[in-house]
């Protein structure tokens, strides 16, 4: 699911890209929007998502930690713009799909054996070097 919403997001990005730079009065761009700041944004949601294709989990902690950040900026962001309709919808999905893929990959977990400890047999059950009856 992770590496579907990035390549998702990625393919996305640059259809819209390459469409508002190709095509921009088309009525399907109509729904995309042609700035500057949009489009840099849109840039940076490319090369997030394919440096998480790139990078292989366990991640390290600032990475997940500024993924997080990023992905509650974005999300947040999107979604005030889209209510408010100073996004156009195009760009508005883009950015949430992208948000969510980085707040998948804020989250994700380490590898099961580092989350287990190990721990010999009974040793659980004591208690000051003695062991319950």
């Amino acid at each position: 699911m992770q590496k579907f919403l990035q390549i998702s997001s990625v393919g996305m990005a640059l259809f819209i890209i390459t469409g508002t730079y190709l095509i921009p009065d088309s009525a399907l761009m109509t729904l995309a929007a042609s700035g500057t700041y949009i489009l840099i944004l849109r840039e940076l949601v490319v090369v997030g998502s394919v440096l998480l294709l790139v990078t292989k989990p366990p991640r390290s902690i600032f990475m997940r930690s500024a993924l997080g950040m990023a992905a509650a900026m974005l999300g947040g962001w999107a979604v005030v713009n889209l209510y408010g309709a100073d996004l156009p919808m195009l760009d508005g999905l883009l950015f949430v799909v992208a948000s969510i893929s980085f707040a998948i990959a804020a989250l994700e977990l380490p590898p099961l054996e580092a989350r287990v400890q190990k721990y010999p047999a009974g040793a659980g059950n004591a208690v000051a070097g003695k062991t319950r009856a």
